[in-house]
């Protein structure tokens, strides 16, 4: 079967199938999500011939899942939404510390850089280090605290440094 032929035998079905799944959405047309999926089938075609009843009917199930989904949520009003300058200083910000931390742990060791990498950017817990590089939590522990004291200073002098943050970055106190 030639794709002209699939498509003009099981079009008139699947809008009727798609216009069923998006209910009330008179904004979202049923014709164009079928033919959506028919482009998307044509680009991309399963290796065996499946049934194709089925197979579009899934596919354009799962479309108008999204699409209803997607339309139904509400719309944030202008006062909710976050001034674009805001995020881009704060990205920025966020560039800064890291380079600033990155040029002090230039002069770590290499175990050292690692661990910190893995505590303050890939955000692991002393455990998940302690597995990852192969020694006891008590080590990495050790560790952590020798490099924050490191790095200290050069957080305090940021704007958005909170001690609350750096506290949290530490190792938890063993109870005696």
């Amino acid at each position: 079967m030639n794709w002209e032929q699939i498509y003009n035998k099981y079009r008139p079905v699947m809008i009727e199938v798609a216009a069923r799944c998006l209910r009330e959405r008179a904004d979202v047309d049923a014709a164009d999500v079928v033919h959506e999926v028919f482009t998307a089938v044509m680009c991309d075609p399963p290796p065996e011939e499946p049934d194709w009843y089925g197979y579009f009917t899934g596919m354009i199930e799962n479309l108008c899942a999204g699409r209803v989904e997607y339309y139904s949520a509400p719309v944030k009003s202008a006062e909710q939404l976050e001034n674009p300058e805001d995020v881009a200083v704060r990205r920025v910000d966020a560039c800064d510390v890291r380079r600033r931390l990155l040029r002090v742990m230039a002069y770590m060791t290499e175990r050292q850089c690692e661990v910190t990498r893995l505590r303050l950017f890939d955000g692991l817990t002393v455990g998940e280090i302690a597995a990852t590089v192969n020694t006891s939590s008590s080590n990495v522990s050790q560790i952590v605290i020798r490099c924050l004291i490191k790095l200290e200073p050069v957080l305090t002098q940021l704007e958005t440094f909170d001690r609350k943050d750096l506290e949290a970055l530490r190792p938890p106190r063993r109870m005696r």
